[in-house]
């Protein structure tokens, strides 16, 4: 996908990662590969590939986002995206991808890249060995340090475990845009609808991340526009069935999302999921969540 603003030019400013979750980290080194093409007249490109080179290998990593959403993101800040077949490139060697990708395929005139960053067949080839072959090569590298924000050090992996611990807002501070996801909304069994509580029911892709279960404040956007909303991540306990999905009931909202992409944002996690002697029950422990939503939102 190419940026309509990008330069003639046969030469890149490329940002190398992972990109996961684009955190306050990733972010940095894509907003400094987007000012250095701006300073010099080149293409700003984000290589990435197709598939989490873990998640091929067997490793068992729930991903904070689509690539779809991740090539999006990546596109507002002012880059555009390469997307690799890692499976084409699992086996170039270090030296292979410095040369063959980067520099003649892509026209490198600088990598951007965090402290962490590897590459090459295993990941073997670190930060220190993409200077050493760039320099080779005639490129100009930039390598990130460590970011932290209020004193806590920002990675995928603990965006991944704040998140399946409940601790969204943190994971919000530390993303730098608030945990969100965007899915096909799907029918239900429609007990909400019943209890005076109707819900869009939504799954997750079996690649993404599950964040703890129980009940968020939330707010849902539905055709340009953001409700308030209280959402349950679970199993549906006191309704017990075989799957896991998003429910998420919208304050002052009246139409049919059957079919439609809803943008779901977690906000405050609330409570934990739980079982209930009856629909009754529910129905007043789902009044008592509305109320903390409301509170929460006019806390803000």
């Amino acid at each position: 996908m190419k940026n309509k603003k990008t330069p003639e030019t046969e030469y890149s400013a490329i940002a190398l990662g992972n990109f996961d979750g684009l955190h306050a980290g990733h972010r940095a080194v894509l907003r400094k590969a987007y000012n250095y093409s701006l300073d010099r007249n080149v293409r700003a490109v984000a290589l990435i590939f197709d598939v989490h080179p873990k998640t091929f290998f067997g490793k068992k990593i729930r991903l904070l986002q689509t690539n779809e959403e991740k090539i999006t993101e990546i596109e507002k800040i002012g880059l555009e995206t390469e997307v690799l077949s890692f499976d084409e490139y699992k086996n170039f060697s270090a030296e292979e991808f410095v040369r063959v990708v980067l520099k003649e395929k892509l026209g490198a005139k600088a990598v951007f890249c965090g402290f962490n960053y590897h590459f090459g067949k295993g990941g073997t080839a670190d930060a220190k060995d993409l200077e050493r072959l760039c320099k080779e090569n005639g490129i100009e590298v930039f390598v990130n340090e460590e970011t932290f924000v209020d004193g806590e050090k920002v990675n995928s992996s603990k965006l991944r475990e704040l998140l399946q611990t409940g601790d969204v807002e943190k994971a919000n501070k530390l993303m730098t845009k608030d945990f969100s996801y965007s899915f096909e909304v799907v029918h239900g069994q429609k007990r909400g609808r019943q209890m005076g509580f109707p819900t869009a029911n939504q799954y997750f892709p079996p690649e993404l991340v599950l964040p703890k279960f129980g009940v968020y404040a939330s707010t849902a956007e539905v055709d340009g526009k953001v409700y308030h909303a209280f959402t349950n991540i679970g199993s549906r306990p006191t309704f017990p069935e075989d799957d896991v999905r998003s429910e998420t009931h919208l304050f002052d909202f009246d139409g049919d999302l059957y079919g439609k992409k809803v943008r779901v944002t977690l906000c405050k996690f609330l409570r934990e999921e739980r079982k209930f002697s009856s629909s009754e029950e529910l129905a007043l422990q789902l009044a008592e969540d509305k109320k903390e939503t409301e509170k929460f939102f006019k806390s803000i």
